[in-house]
């Protein structure tokens, strides 16, 4: 848990090899435990303001509009934001 404003969490890494590259990322954000999510959004980065428990999830999009899995898959200490 944190006592700040907001919290930044990045995506990166990923690769789309023989395919057509990666253009970016899409994110989104639940703060019921990923029972629900929120609206997908574009961008590597999320700035989570919300007190409480924000988990965040990235996928990637290649040039052709492909998306890969949420990820990660379940909750980690990298993908779950605490603001006090």
């Amino acid at each position: 848990w944190q006592s700040v404003a907001s919290v930044t969490v990045s995506a990166s890494g990923a690769t789309d090899a023989g395919g057509s590259a990666i253009a970016g990322y899409e994110h989104r954000t639940s703060t019921d435990g990923g029972s629900t999510w929120g609206a997908v959004a574009s961008g590597s980065s999320a700035a989570i303001t919300a007190e409480g428990e924000t988990l965040v999830q990235f996928r990637a999009v290649d040039n052709a509009g492909n998306t890969g899995a949420w990820e990660p898959s379940s909750a980690t200490g990298a993908s779950t934001v605490r603001i006090d």
